[in-house]
């Protein structure tokens, strides 16, 4: 239940910092895309519905490359303010 939410947090992040495919690092892009067999254009949220959880992980490092905290999309953000450790 923690890895969805974390992961349906970093999709949404990743989909909302890097709107265009293009931007996401060629390699990485091409692994997914593999497994989506997808031929052409195919958009950031196809690719981030593809995704492992250690990709996803991946993906939103490299698009919160250079962002600070304030520039990050609003939902991720607020997530991140509102998620407690567990202890």
């Amino acid at each position: 239940m923690v890895l969805f939410a974390l992961e349906e947090a970093l999709g949404t992040f990743v989909v909302q910092a890097v709107p265009q495919p293009e931007s996401l690092p060629a390699t990485m892009r091409a692994e997914i895309e593999k497994r989506i067999n997808g031929a052409g254009f195919v958009p950031v949220s196809q690719i981030v519905q593809e995704t492992y959880i250690k990709e996803i992980i991946d993906l939103a490092t490299v698009a919160s490359k250079d962002r600070s905290e304030g520039e990050s999309p609003p939902d991720f953000a607020r997530w991140l303010r509102s998620w407690t450790p567990l202890r």
